[in-house]
């Protein structure tokens, strides 16, 4: 099994940032090779389905914002979420996805990871959003922001970065976030 490719987009490299061409094997700027590319997907480690993952999350992301969220297939809409979510909680943890505007997309959010069977993630992440008046939270940033005040305090987001990480980052993770997600949006295209 090749790599999933999503039609008309370039590939992100994950170490420089470079957009290269969607046929790429390597980075056109800083010559890495594409891994996820190169590699049968049985072969695939976590560093390949993260770099497949990154490889197109901005651009679905630049992709929704364009044509709205409801146009993509699911698969796109699926791994939109996931990258959204998954790049902002490794770059500041839980509550800074609930805080930037990812935040508004969290019931989306749930929905796809029970989908795509990342079960024990949705259930630490559903009782959040629940928090949020009428289980959403609210599209301007500073309504967000006091609704995340009322619900905790700083050690309070904090304290939900470990059961989250040890399921999206741990090496020995009992649901492999990426490789979820790489066999639902799989499924997804055909």
């Amino acid at each position: 099994m090749t790599a999933l490719h999503y039609p008309g987009l370039k590939i992100d490299c994950d170490y420089c940032g470079h957009r290269s061409s969607a046929e790429a094997t390597a980075c056109e700027g800083c010559k890495r090779a594409f891994k996820f590319r190169t590699k049968d997907v049985s072969d695939w480690k976590g560093s390949e389905f993260y770099s497949w993952m990154f490889a197109y999350s901005f651009q679905l992301d630049e992709k929704a914002e364009a044509e709205g969220y409801a146009t993509l297939p699911r698969n796109e809409q699926m791994h939109y979420l996931t990258g959204y979510f998954y790049t902002q909680v490794m770059n500041g943890g839980v509550g800074q996805y609930f805080f930037n505007p990812s935040g508004v997309t969290s019931p989306e959010l749930i929905l796809a990871l029970k989908e795509m069977g990342a079960v024990r993630l949705a259930a630490i992440l559903e009782p959040v959003v629940q928090k949020f008046p009428d289980g959403q939270p609210p599209q301007e940033m500073k309504d967000r922001a006091a609704c995340m005040d009322a619900m905790g305090d700083d050690d309070w987001w904090e304290a939900l970065d470990e059961p989250v990480m040890a399921l999206i980052d741990a090496k020995n993770s009992p649901e492999d976030l990426l490789e979820l997600l790489y066999a639902a949006c799989a499924a997804k295209s055909v």
